[in-house]
């Protein structure tokens, strides 16, 4: 895989190890990008996907319905422990989802993003925030 040259100034890309940029002469930064870690990423949003996409889609009858019987089975929690597990399950969805375009962006452009990255670091954030509030709501279960 060649290397990658990012101007540190206007952001201009250059395949290969480039010292100075063509544009503004600025220093380039060499990266040895490699697809390999676009397509980790592709596969891991779609096995996020795939794996929580038909749990939710199982789980979401019983869940809105908490308490009631639905096509044979009963969420025994509160409505309120029903709806944080929905959404515990919706923001595992979006980060599948970001995995997956982070993926595609890095091997169309082989480069990184540092707003996907922000968005991800943000995203992981709340996803323990969530966590952590989805199970102190469930310890009463």
């Amino acid at each position: 895989m060649p290397a990658i040259s990012t101007c540190t100034s206007c952001g201009y890309n250059a395949d290969g190890a480039v010292a100075a940029c063509p544009r503004c002469n600025a220093p380039m930064q060499v990266k040895h990008e490699s697809r390999v870690r676009a397509v980790v990423l592709i596969l891991c949003g779609l096995i996020l996907i795939g794996i929580m996409g038909p749990i939710t889609a199982f789980m979401l009858p019983s869940l809105l319905e908490a308490g009631k019987d639905v096509d044979g089975s009963t969420f025994e929690g509160t409505a309120e422990q029903a709806h944080m597990i929905l959404g515990l399950f919706g923001i595992i969805l979006l980060f599948g989802f970001s995995s997956l375009a982070y993926g595609i962006y890095q091997f169309i452009f082989r480069r990184e993003s540092k707003a996907f990255i922000i968005f991800t670091l943000a995203l992981v954030a709340v996803l323990i925030f969530v966590v952590y509030l989805t199970m102190v709501s469930l310890k009463g279960v």
